[in-house]
C-alpha cells in the first residue's frame, strides 16, 4: 500500500495503523492504548515493524507536536530518528544511558500529573483543549536486543511508567526478543497493551505473553492482542524513499 494513501485513511493524528486484514486496514487509539509490546525471533521483522510505527508517528506530528526517547541497545535500529529533530533524549549502542532516559520520563509522568492537577483535568486531551501551551506527544521507544529488562531496577522503571502513562500523552512501545524473564512472568501493567508478536517457535511467548499459537505465523504476518482479542494482521511497509522525505521536511 502506498504510503500516502495510508495517509488520507488517517483522520486523527492519535490514531495509528498496525497492518491490514484483507483489504482493511487495522489501527488504534493512542490515547486508549499508550503501550505497546513487540515481541519476537531476531529476524522475525520486529524492528520493521517499529520503523513503520515510527514513521506513521512522524508523518503525523511536526517536532513541536512530538518528541522522542529512545533507547537501542545496538545502536542501528533507531539512528535514523535518534538524530533527527524530534529527539528530546536518546541512548544507543556504547551510550548505555538507559536509566537516564527512563528517569527523565518519570520526572516528565510527574510534572505532568501536577500540571494536569493544577488546570482540574485528569487527561492531557482536556488539558490541551483547555491552555495555549500543549503538551507535545511523547514517545519512549526501547529496541532492546541486549534485554535490559533481566535487570530489577530497569524493569521497575518501565513497569512504573507503564503505570503511570495512562491519559497523559506519553506512547511507550518496546520491542524485546527475549522475553524469558521476570519481566513478562508476572506483570498485571502489561494486560493494558496492545501486544505485537511476529514470533514462530518461541515456547515462551504463548505463556508470558499469552499470545497463542504463534508458531503458524507466515512472513509478513503477526499477531496482535488487543483488549484480550486475538487476531492475524498482514505487515505492510512504506516506501523507502519516504522517511527522508519526512525527517528532512519536519
Amino acid at each position: 500500500m502506498e504510503f500516502r494513501e495510508v495517509l488520507k485513511k488517517l483522520d486523527n493524528k492519535d490514531n495509528l495503523i498496525l497492518g491490514k486484514k484483507e483489504n482493511s486496514l487495522v489501527g488504534i487509539d493512542i490515547n486508549d492504548y499508550p503501550s505497546m509490546i513487540i515481541t519476537g525471533e531476531t529476524g522475525s521483522g520486529k524492528s520493521i515493524f517499529l520503523d513503520q510505527i515510527m514513521l506513521e508517528l512522524i508523518s503525523t506530528h511536526t517536532s513541536l507536536e512530538m518528541g522522542l526517547v529512545l533507547i537501542d541497545s545496538t545502536g542501528v535500529e533507531l539512528k535514523k530518528y535518534a538524530d533527527s529533530r524530534y529527539t528530546y533524549f536518546s541512548s544507543s549502542g556504547e551510550d548505555r544511558r538507559e536509566g537516564v532516559c527512563l528517569i527523565k520520563v518519570s520526572r516528565e509522568i510527574h510534572r505532568r500529573k501536577e500540571l494536569f492537577k493544577n488546570e482540574n483535568v485528569t487527561n492531557v486531551i482536556d488539558y490541551n483543549n483547555k491552555v495555549n501551551n500543549k503538551l507535545p506527544l511523547l514517545v519512549l521507544a526501547i529496541d532492546d536486543n541486549l534485554s535490559m529488562l533481566k535487570d530489577e531496577d530497569t524493569g521497575n522503571m518501565i513497569n512504573h511508567i507503564l503505570k503511570e502513562i495512562n491519559g497523559l500523552g506519553i506512547f511507550f512501545i518496546l520491542v524485546e526478543n527475549d522475553v524469558d524473564n521476570d519481566f513478562f512472568k508476572s506483570n498485571d501493567n502489561l494486560d493494558a497493551s496492545v501486544l505485537i508478536t511476529f514470533d514462530q517457535a518461541n515456547q515462551y511467548q504463548s505463556r508470558y505473553v499469552n499470545i497463542p499459537n504463534s508458531e503458524n505465523l507466515g512472513i509478513g504476518k503477526f499477531l496482535a492482542k488487543i483488549d484480550g482479542q486475538i487476531e492475524e494482521y498482514e505487515d505492510f511497509k512504506f516506501d523507502d524513499h519516504i522517511i527522508d522525505e519526512i525527517l528532512d521536511n519536519k
